[in-house]
């Protein structure tokens, strides 16, 4: 398989992985009931969960964009790359 699918895999699994991990956990220790009772919204959790994995799946496409920078590799296709796959994560939370 091609490095930019492996990138663009691990993206997608940061994201999925998060979310999943905030919303169930949660949900199943009983704090999204304790969270619920208080004044902040119903889908105040997810969007807590989901704010967090944008967050992770930005930086790591920074990342991989200085990554690639300080590789010698052109500025122009470093930056579209880490974008890309930060958008490909922040698409599939």
């Amino acid at each position: 398989m091609d490095r930019r699918h492996r990138a663009a895999r691990g993206a997608t699994a940061i994201s999925v992985d998060h979310l999943r991990h905030h919303t169930r956990a949660d949900g199943e220790d009983g704090r999204t009931e304790l969270i619920r009772a208080t004044v902040v919204g119903r889908n105040a959790p997810v969007t807590a969960a989901l704010a967090v994995a944008t967050a992770a799946v930005a930086v790591t496409g920074v990342l991989i964009a200085l990554i690639m920078l300080s590789m010698g590799l052109p500025v122009e296709g470093s930056l579209v790359y880490g974008a890309a796959i930060a958008a490909f994560g922040i698409f599939f939370a």
